[in-house]
């Protein structure tokens, strides 16, 4: 390692910003802190924007992913509502058509069998 002596400028990590330290002096000193504390903000200005960029990503991910399985959840309880709806509507249909046909046939076999029983009463009289 080289010593340095008062007032020799040495090339530093941060001669990309166009800053050269000067040690012995104050204003070395303060050159680097300041150049420090520059990339620090920029490093924790870089650092929330990305966090700030990722969580709104995950937020939207996780918006649009509950969106799509509410709207698959509510078109199952609708299919099956409307498919248990329609087997009751055809459940009770049929129900009505035995009653009505069970119904017809004995009005009709009383009305076809009241008449020959009659006859047959006046015959064996």
């Amino acid at each position: 390692m080289r010593c340095v002596s008062a007032g020799q400028k040495v090339q530093h990590w941060s001669n990309t910003l166009d800053t050269d330290i000067t040690f012995g002096e104050d204003k070395g000193i303060k050159s680097y802190l300041r150049v420090t504390i520059r990339l620090f903000s920029i490093v924790v200005v870089v650092v929330v924007v990305v966090v700030v960029v990722v969580v709104v990503v995950v937020v939207v991910v996780v918006v649009k992913v509950v969106v799509v399985v509410v709207v698959v959840v509510l078109t199952v309880v609708v299919v099956v509502v409307v498919v248990v709806v329609v087997a009751l509507v055809v459940v009770v249909a049929a129900v009505i058509g035995v009653v009505v046909v069970v119904v017809v046939v004995m009005v009709v076999d009383v009305a076809l069998t009241v008449p020959v029983v009659l006859y047959l009463i006046k015959a064996l009289n």
